[in-house]
């Protein structure tokens, strides 16, 4: 019984990107390609907490896409790091979350800006008016290559009048 309780806590809870204890690779070729948007908003009520809209996007190039560039844009592993604590990212504070990776066509028919490669995704409940650090990791053969840092904002949220006690669910 506590066996699945355990189980089915960490089933839930967010994963880390070096559970296959690959590394992260600093200075990865085609690593700039790759941009992570951040969108934060206030969510509809009852909610009363902010949250985060993220969109991993190729950005067009005139160079021919290269074998780093096709093994990224083919990877199934592709995950979003979150912390609200400078260089959290680079210690390992940070929770990762997994992004579904996009089949719409071959990596060759990406090549227009901002062109999503992977399903966007929400991460709720953040602190209101704090600066978070996220970062996207895509799995190739050699490691994690990371995108670089995004830095936002998370809004104040307007509860209209309501205690936090009322809006919890």
């Amino acid at each position: 019984m506590v066996v699945l309780a355990f189980a089915m806590f960490f089933a839930g809870s967010p994963v880390s990107a070096d559970e296959n204890e690959m590394p992260i690779l600093a200075e990865a070729k085609g690593m700039e390609l790759l941009f992570l948007r951040a969108s934060p908003f206030c969510p509809e009520p009852p909610a009363y907490l902010p949250a985060n809209d993220f969109r991993l996007e190729f950005l067009d190039s005139d160079a021919p896409l290269d074998p780093i560039t096709l093994e990224i844009l083919a990877s199934k592993d592709i995950r979003v790091e979150v912390t609200f604590l400078r260089g959290g990212l680079e210690r390992g504070d940070s929770e990762s979350y997994e992004l579904k990776p996009l089949r719409e066509g071959s990596p060759s028919n990406l090549r227009s800006d901002g062109e999503a490669i992977a399903t966007s995704m929400t991460v709720g409940d953040l602190q209101p008016g704090v600066v978070y650090f996220a970062r996207a990791l895509v799995l190739v053969g050699e490691g994690w290559i990371p995108t670089k840092t995004t830095k936002f904002m998370t809004p104040i949220c307007a509860v209209d009048g309501l205690d936090r006690e009322e809006v919890k669910p």
